[in-house]
């Protein structure tokens, strides 16, 4: 087993912000499954939301303007995009059973 890597290496708390409405409808939706149904739905949105970081911080790595949040955005890429992959092997997540 190797150590897993994280976008918080070197060690930065990022405060998060409150939940958008499409969040809390996520939520919501997934709050009302269970089982393999959950598994499913939870794979689904790793995938899909892995899309959006990964798009997100490809953008903010080529064209970002300060230049530290550029080099993190750089130096997650990897992290994000091996994430992806996990979360596409698991049910639901398009090459998981």
């Amino acid at each position: 087993m190797r150590p897993r890597r994280s976008a918080r290496e070197p060690r930065r708390w990022i405060p998060a912000g409150s939940p958008t409405p499409a969040d809390e409808k996520t939520a919501a939706a997934m709050g009302k499954k269970s089982g393999d149904d959950f598994d499913k739905a939870y794979a689904k949105k790793m995938v899909a939301d892995h899309h959006k970081d990964i798009a997100l911080f490809t953008k903010e790595s080529t064209s970002g303007k300060d230049p530290d949040l550029k080099a993190f955005a750089k130096k997650t890429l990897p992290t994000l995009k091996e994430h992806l992959e996990m979360a596409k092997k698991l049910p639901g997540g398009s090459g998981g059973m």
